[in-house]
């Protein structure tokens, strides 16, 4: 992933149906963006599934891609690894679900808690990102992945995982007391009523945890793309238009 922002490679992510997937989609795209922010406007773009869908899109990979990301999918899919490859294509897949006994043949680089002898399998998809930007912190010398514990957090707990593991459970804690994603905010300030300004796993799996899921299961196509969007800390607080009545033909924060 850090070759291809050196090297101005096509990169394409895969946005997987759930809040586990847009945040893990969500965190790496905003990790990368720190790095270079230029690179990743201009050569990284993303896929969101138009149903309640997983796995690799091959039909909405971009002319001209060289690497394709798939965060929290994708382990038992290496029939599209295959045929990805033979077009010149890697693909990353960082995922946490179970798979096939035959992922071994797969051309994709995977990594997967699951199929390896990590000790934490109480890691989702977002957790398994979280810890891939760890090691690429450490070959580039920074500490930027924990700047969005955050969404961590919050993926952890949209997936239910286990929160009995140390390390689960302190990514959760610590995410929690240091929120500051424009729109996780935004979400807890909707239903401050309910959550009284606290950030807990009980309070953000009633109260935030559905709204997300929700619009990715029967949100329109637009409404899936601002969620996600939303997410991403250097579009937050773009001008976008107002689909509010009486304010046809004016703009708004994406994120107010």
């Amino acid at each position: 992933m850090l070759k291809a922002l050196v090297y101005q490679e096509r990169v394409y992510i895969q946005v997987d149906s759930d809040c586990d997937g847009y945040t893990s989609a969500a965190l790496l795209l905003n990790y990368m963006h720190d790095i270079a922010p230029a690179t990743v406007e201009r050569n990284w773009t993303y896929g969101l599934h138009k149903a309640k869908l997983h796995g690799i899109d091959i039909d909405n990979i971009p002319a001209e891609t060289s690497l394709v990301l798939a965060p929290d999918s994708s382990s038992n899919e290496r029939d599209k690894h295959a045929l990805l490859a033979s077009r010149g294509i890697d693909v990353v897949v960082l995922d946490h679900h179970e798979a096939d006994a035959d992922f071994k043949g797969s051309p994709a680089i995977i990594v997967n808690n699951q199929l390896c002898n990590y000790e934490n399998k109480s890691l989702s998809g977002v957790g398994v990102v979280y810890k891939t930007l760890q090691c690429a912190d450490c070959l580039a010398n920074r500490n930027g992945a924990s700047k969005y514990l955050d969404l961590v957090a919050l993926g952890l707990t949209g997936d239910m995982m286990d929160m009995r593991n140390p390390e689960t459970n302190y990514y959760i804690n610590e995410g929690f007391q240091h929120v500051e994603n424009p729109f996780f905010i935004y979400l807890a300030d909707k239903n401050e009523f309910s959550m009284k300004g606290q950030y807990n796993p009980h309070t953000v799996a009633w109260f935030i945890v559905p709204y997300i899921n929700s619009v990715t299961r029967i949100g329109s196509d637009e409404d899936k793309l601002l969620i996600f969007e939303s997410m991403l800390s250097w579009k937050a607080g773009q001008l976008i238009p107002s689909d509010k009545r009486g304010s046809r033909g004016e703009e708004e924060l994406r994120v107010v």
